[in-house]
């Protein structure tokens, strides 16, 4: 059952929270001196809606993974980036005898050791002197004053997918980087399997090769370094997790400089293309279309239960979702257009080749096939664009209700909560009753309650869309497609 509004708020609710912090605090405290095998903790907390839920849940992960993966064990792969200085310490006598500076991701993360800035201004006027000058000094380091690639790196630390240069090093005294530093003296960053050193356990590649699309862009949230390595405005540019990201100026969504909202992030380099407004987008200047992230930078990697911007920037590219899956940003958008469709326009605006498309490609809308034949990850972003306002906007919705519905008993809690999130943006389900870590039969009570309230909106009859004349679905072509649902395991996990 959805937790009310009115739950969430008042003195009893800070006190769950409250009570909810401390219990967390606890069993972090506990893993950092036990290993606990998968997971840090069983179980997870949703800020959104006020709700505890099993940890596997907050994830595209297979119900009931059990396996122990050494990757995702706290004191072996969580401590190098949810700690500040950890030291797995994994060959001591008589097991682990983990150690961290802080546990959480404290100063000395981004700006390095700091016993020497504490020492250099404990003297207040030298503390007046830097703040009066500007200049701080060589005892710490500032990213912001770091070479773009240095700057990077500070981030970069955390949220890319690597693998240590010296493992059995790793595991006895941690990472030997520091802000400031050469990243990669200290690691490899893995761009998919095929850029991942030969001699990795089987274990660690498989690891590596589920967060990634087949051709080595990233696709689960955190690893946003990985995608911005890989793009062009970073190799042949200048482009730093500075330039677009704050610590201290920026609201907690996101983490965006106040000056770099919209375009103005692109400005500095593509001012060109971005005054050029239609001509260059050919869509309307105000409108989601001649968004530059909207293009470049759509959302295909997952995390976080939503959608999130790949960070590897590209342009939309028709031939390259044939060869992933990954979804293009022209369709997550235009929900309800074909892949031919996209391609079409793709080849009159900018000159892309032709490609060969199935039946299903040219004639059902790209979102249904991603939602009803698509993986795990690939459902999770359709159901998700379907509740995103300008796909919305350039779609209309009154057709979606029935296909979120579908994945009300998807074999994924992730994909479930996401198609229930997106169902309840639309008019006449704000108020929909659902728990998508309840029981079977309580999802399906609840799909066909959507289908109650849905049949007879008199939508009209659109064949991409699956709607038949007289605004029903058309069964068989949506059973056709869910028959061929890739239902091979898929492991999203941040």
């Amino acid at each position: 059952m959805s937790v009310s509004a009115s739950r969430l708020h008042g003195p009893r609710a800070y006190g769950i929270v409250l009570a909810a912090l401390l219990f967390l605090t606890a069993l972090t405290i506990l893993v950092s001196y036990v290993d606990l095998g998968p997971f840090s903790t069983p179980i997870a907390f949703v800020i959104a809606d006020g709700q505890w839920v099993p940890g596997e849940a907050a994830f595209v992960m297979p119900a009931g993974m059990t396996e122990v993966r050494t990757a995702g064990a706290w004191n072996r792969n969580c401590i190098s980036c949810h700690s500040t200085g950890g030291a797995p310490l994994l060959d001591s006598d008589g097991g682990p005898d983990t150690r961290v500076a802080e546990l959480g991701i404290a100063c000395e993360s981004c700006h390095g050791p700091g016993a020497g800035h504490i020492a250099a201004y404990r003297n207040p006027v030298r503390r007046y002197i830097a703040h009066v000058s500007g200049h701080q000094g060589d005892a710490i380091v500032d990213p912001a004053r770091l070479a773009p690639r240095a700057a990077s790196a500070v981030c970069g630390q955390c949220h890319g997918v690597f693998v240590f240069s010296q493992p059995q090093h790793w595991r006895t005294d941690g990472a030997d980087y520091r802000p400031g530093g050469v990243l990669d003296n200290d690691r490899y960053l893995v761009g998919g399997t095929a850029d991942a050193p030969p001699e990795l356990p089987a274990l660690t590649r498989e690891y590596i090769a589920e967060r990634f699309w087949p051709d080595g862009e990233v696709r689960v949230s955190g690893r946003e370094y990985t995608g911005l390595a890989a793009s062009a405005c970073f190799q042949r540019g200048d482009l730093s997790c500075l330039q677009c990201h704050s610590m201290h100026a920026s609201a907690p969504d996101a983490q965006l400089r106040p000056d770099r909202d919209g375009d103005r992030a692109c400005l500095p380099c593509h001012a060109r293309e971005v005054q050029a407004g239609p001509a260059h987008t050919h869509h309307a200047t105000e409108s989601a279309g001649s968004r530059c992230t909207n293009c470049h930078m759509p959302y295909t990697t997952f995390g976080l239960l939503k959608a999130i911007r790949t960070h590897r920037i590209t342009s939309p590219n028709v031939a390259a979702t044939l060869a992933t899956g990954r979804p293009d940003a022209c369709n997550l958008c235009h929900v309800d257009r074909t892949l031919a469709w996209s391609a079409e326009h793709l080849t009159a605006w900018y000159g892309a080749p032709a490609v060969e498309l199935s039946d299903d490609e040219r004639t059902i809308a790209a979102s249904l096939v991603w939602l009803l034949r698509g993986d795990a990850g690939q459902r999770a972003l359709a159901a998700w664009s379907l509740g995103w306002a300008p796909a919305q906007a350039a779609s209309t919705t009154a057709w979606m209700a029935p296909f979120l519905a579908v994945l009300l008993d998807d074999p994924y809690s992730a994909v479930r909560y996401t198609a229930a999130r997106s169902l309840r943006t639309l008019p006449g389900y704000a108020d929909l009753e659902y728990d998508f870590v309840g029981r079977p039969t309580e999802w399906r009570r609840t799909q066909e309650d959507v289908m109650a309230r849905w049949h007879g909106a008199g939508t009209a009859a659109r064949p991409e869309l699956l709607i038949a004349a007289g605004g029903g679905i058309s069964r068989d072509a949506a059973d056709a497609l869910r028959h061929r649902r890739d239902d091979h395991p898929v492991a999203l996990s941040e």
